[in-house]
């Protein structure tokens, strides 16, 4: 599993309504949510480094977030979840 599915296009909601793209994506209807989650895992990208590019990529839709970003964000929970041995080990 990766954190991010490969070639994956995530749009605004602006670049959508100017190719009047038929997608049935809705804007995520909490939005804090969404901000709070890219914050934690923003913090977490320091002893798991491989999820930077994933969590920076999302992280340009905080603004206006739609259903398909939380999803992603929600993948990327699930990686970590299934890979807690990973990451940066730090010793005293």
């Amino acid at each position: 599993m990766i954190p991010l599915e490969q070639n994956m296009l995530l749009t605004t909601i602006e670049y959508d309504a100017k190719l009047q793209n038929s997608r049935d994506d809705d804007l995520f209807e909490d939005k804090r949510k969404f901000q709070r989650l890219i914050g934690q895992l923003l913090y977490l990208t320091h002893i798991r480094p491989e999820i930077t590019h994933a969590i920076q990529y999302l992280s340009q839709f905080m603004q206006d977030p739609k259903v398909t970003h939380m999803e992603e964000a929600s993948r990327i929970v699930r990686y970590l979840k299934t890979s807690p041995g990973r990451g940066v080990l730090l010793i005293k």
